[in-house]
């Protein structure tokens, strides 16, 4: 028995113009329905906007959807799917067939990013939830931060007013504390209120966050022009030193890396639980500010951990990102 499926089914080269894409471009009107096969939890997936790849697309039809394993949690079976944030020449991009485990809601507020009375977004969240969407929101401004809800609404986009107001928040303003522990306060607290916030949270949102945070901080300085860098981080141990580093990046890129070492390192997240650690001059607050602020290389070191940005490193040439990407080496750069 031949059963026949969307892959018998692509569309010619001549009806897509490029194959440059890994996804399965299809021909519409060949396209069988298999409604019989839809799975009920899925069909909210359905005229959803939803991100592959870095791309946005809008969600036309489901097919193929296993409803045994969609009981068990799986994401079984395929998502008809337009590409929605392009469209050559004004045209509508032809649909494609996209595994449905790979698809990922758009559920960021569209504020993210952008100032809100005075408070820079840092990162927010809004779903729906039983008809109803509701978000929250991670802010900063001048080394203080806010964790807020949204307003409940019926869209993604009214979860602030017109002039920016937002239902409820908590600011973390304490100037007895340095930044790192007010982010680390907030974050904290901003981790709970989307466990509360209807659909918001998920097995992803703390590492989003976090890196939200580290994201931010890293572009807090203007480092046009700085020669790339690379990252470091050396834990001393009685066997013998554990160690990671970056290849060359772009600075920005750099400094974002230094941070998110110090974000995974076991004994930065444990001074961050030692009170003499909080205050205004602790040496977590040096160097947190010093990573912050860097526009160059840097060396410091957190309860024994060492951190470092250098001008020196190899260049990963096998990266097809790092090709693309245009090289700003230091003139004396050691290193492959």
């Amino acid at each position: 028995m031949v059963v026949e499926t969307l892959f018998n089914r692509v569309a010619p080269p001549e009806s897509v113009g490029s194959y440059s894409h890994p996804e399965q471009i299809i021909d519409p009107y060949l396209r069988r329905d298999a409604t019989d096969l839809w799975a009920s939890e899925f069909r909210t997936l359905e005229l959803q906007h939803v991100r592959f790849r870095g791309r946005t697309y809008l969600v036309l039809s489901l097919e193929d959807t296993d409803r045994e394993h969609a009981d068990e949690g799986y994401l079984t079976g395929y998502g008809i799917c337009r590409r929605v944030d392009y469209a050559p020449s004004g045209n509508p991009c032809n649909p494609k067939r996209l595994p449905l485990h790979e698809l990922k809601p758009v559920t960021e507020n569209h504020m993210t990013g952008k100032t809100v009375q005075g408070w820079t977004i840092v990162h927010s969240k809004r779903a729906k939830w039983r008809e109803e969407y509701d978000g929250v929101f991670l802010g900063e401004r001048d080394g203080m931060w806010i964790v807020g809800r949204m307003f409940l609404g019926k869209s993604m986009r009214d979860g602030f007013t017109e002039s920016g107001e937002w239902r409820g928040a908590t600011q973390y303003t304490d100037p007895a504390m340095h930044e790192a522990y007010r982010a680390h306060l907030a974050l904290q607290d901003y981790i709970r209120q989307a466990e509360d916030a209807g659909d918001c949270w998920d097995g992803m949102f703390n590492q989003q966050a976090q890196t939200a945070i580290d994201r931010h901080w890293a572009g807090q300085v203007p480092l046009t022009g700085v020669h790339d860098m690379s990252a470091g981080w050396v834990h001393p141990g009685l066997g013998g030193d554990v160690r990671g580093h970056t290849c060359m990046l772009p600075a920005v890129d750099a400094k974002y890396e230094l941070l998110a070492y110090m974000r995974r390192s076991y004994v930065v997240n444990d001074a961050f639980r030692e009170f003499v650690l909080r205050d205004d001059r602790s040496r977590l607050k040096e160097a947190y500010e010093t990573a912050i602020q860097a526009a160059g290389p840097v060396k410091f070191s957190v309860a024994g951990d060492h951190f470092s940005l250098s001008f020196d490193g190899s260049c990963n040439d096998n990266d097809s990102l790092w090709r693309t990407t245009r090289r700003n080496p230091h003139p004396n750069r050691k290193g492959d």
